[in-house]
């Protein structure tokens, strides 16, 4: 992807737009979007491959990191609001300080 994320997100668009069942244009989409930090429309991306392919491995493996970063995202910004600073990056590896600003 390069960093072009938004390029990305579109490639992968017009890729399931001509083929609505290539689970990789799903997949490249979600990847794109987190990069972009929306996550919401990441799990919409990878929620409509696991439709077409309920038992591919990436597909469960990218859920599941989705889910984690929603709820570091969610840990941050409770303890962000409650002004715990500790707590925000606490035993993360992740770097996403723009994700916690609405």
């Amino acid at each position: 992807m390069l960093c072009q994320y938004p390029n990305a997100l579109s490639d992968a668009r017009s890729a399931v737009d001509l083929d609505p069942e290539f689970v990789k244009g799903y997949l490249r989409a979600a990847k794109a979007s987190v990069a972009m930090g929306d996550t919401v429309t990441a799990r919409q991306a990878l929620e409509k491959a696991k439709e077409l392919e309920p038992n591919n491995a990436v597909v469960q493996t990218e859920l599941a990191n989705v889910a984690s970063l929603e709820k570091f995202i969610h840990d941050a910004r409770e303890a962000l609001s409650s002004k715990d600073y500790r707590k925000v990056n606490k035993g993360r590896a992740l770097n996403w300080p723009l994700l916690l600003i609405d």
